[in-house]
């Protein structure tokens, strides 16, 4: 058996970055062919339709993925200049970048600008994990606040038949 490759941590982190500035390399790119098709559909608009299943098929990913990329990248370009500059430099990774646009969606712009540097500070430090389960954002948290909520430990589909899904702290589940 010949000696075992040793790698370093710089060089493990210098890896770790440019597969972050890849990640934002392919999620701005999801996002100028989005703005794009959606510019020049004005006379059909089958962009939702067909617009993500083709972005999908040349990810290589489904359509619901592809779909998410395209979220993430409307989000950082219109209104998360810091997180994007961040993402670009390979800062944060995607799963943080995702779960940070999904938080502040609900977010006014005015109390977005506000806090934006502090959101970047924490992206850095915390699993995106932990970001969900502070926010509140896990399905199980949802339903537990319904119960509390309610006042009933019974299943929300026999409770609410005909309702739609409740949307907690904007974050939409479809």
């Amino acid at each position: 058996m010949g000696a075992i490759p040793t790698v370093s941590l710089e060089a493990l982190t210098a890896a770790a970055r440019a597969e972050n500035r890849q990640a934002s390399r392919k999620i701005t790119a999801c996002y100028r062919v989005h703005c794009d098709w959606i510019t020049r559909d004005t006379k059909y608009k089958h962009y939702s339709r067909y617009g993500r299943t083709e972005m999908a098929v040349a990810l290589g990913c489904s359509a619901t993925v592809a779909e998410g990329y395209v979220s993430v990248g409307v989000a950082l370009h219109t209104r998360l200049p810091l997180v994007k500059t961040a993402f670009e430099s390979g800062e944060i990774d995607l799963p943080r970048v995702r779960t940070v646009c999904r938080i502040l969606d609900n977010l006014s712009d005015e109390i977005l600008t506000m806090v934006e540097d502090e959101i970047v500070e924490a992206a850095q430090r915390n699993s995106p994990g932990r970001w969900r389960r502070r926010s509140g954002t896990s399905c199980y948290g949802s339903r537990r606040r319904k119960r509390q909520h309610y006042g009933s430990s019974r299943n929300d589909s026999a409770m609410f038949p005909t309702a739609r899904p409740v949307s907690w702290r904007g974050f939409e589940r479809s």
